[in-house]
């Protein structure tokens, strides 16, 4: 799947995010399929990170039946329009 980063220096095919709470807020980071990791944006409340997490969460869609695990561990996962790339919005752009 490919997402935009916050500052849009970034475009990354990611496969795993996460988010932390570190000094400057709550930060979303990405995998990328050969295991580097980065930050993607941060967020001044961990409810704006929630929300931004949840909003990628809608944009996805699996093929297969379960949506937690990829089937014959697979990275199954992409945006639901093809050629779609998600864009970090904004801390201040993020409704909490």
């Amino acid at each position: 799947m490919w997402i935009r980063s916050q500052k849009r220096n970034m475009l990354a095919d990611i496969n795993f995010m996460c988010m932390c709470n570190e000094s400057d807020g709550w930060v979303i980071y990405c995998e990328s399929p050969g295991g580097v990791t980065d930050r993607l944006g941060v967020y001044s409340t961990e409810e704006k990170a929630i929300a931004v997490l949840d909003e990628i969460q809608g944009e996805i869609e699996c093929p297969y039946p379960s949506k937690v695990t990829p089937a014959f561990g697979t990275n199954c996962y992409h945006l639901i329009e093809k050629n779609k790339f998600y864009q970090m919005p904004a801390d201040e752009d993020v409704k909490a």
